[in-house]
């Protein structure tokens, strides 16, 4: 790897860590193709504040929204990071 791409790299890296919902646990009703129900938040990319991630196979299941990833900051800001997973109901129309 490049000097350059390893000091892009290592920035980013440091992004990442610095946001304080990366790696949360989330609990959904919908399940993974693999047939897990627990994602993972991941790190931003693009114009995306943050990813979610299939705990299991570590397969891209969406994209968390502006809305609520600035939620969980407040949360975690006023609360402290949650220690068990978030779970995520749902009505069974939007299913």
């Amino acid at each position: 790897m490049s000097r350059g791409k390893a000091q892009r790299s290592s920035q980013l890296d440091m992004f990442h860590k610095a946001d304080p919902i990366v790696g949360i646990e989330i609990h959904l009703p919908r399940h993974c193709r693999c047939g897990h129900d627990m994602l993972h938040i991941g790190p931003s990319s693009g114009p995306h504040r943050a990813s979610l991630q299939c705990a299991r196979c570590g397969c891209h299941c969406g994209w968390l929204s502006n809305e609520i990833a600035n939620f969980l900051s407040a949360v975690i800001t006023h609360f402290g990071r949650p220690t068990a997973p978030i779970y995520v109901r749902v009505p069974r129309k939007v299913l």
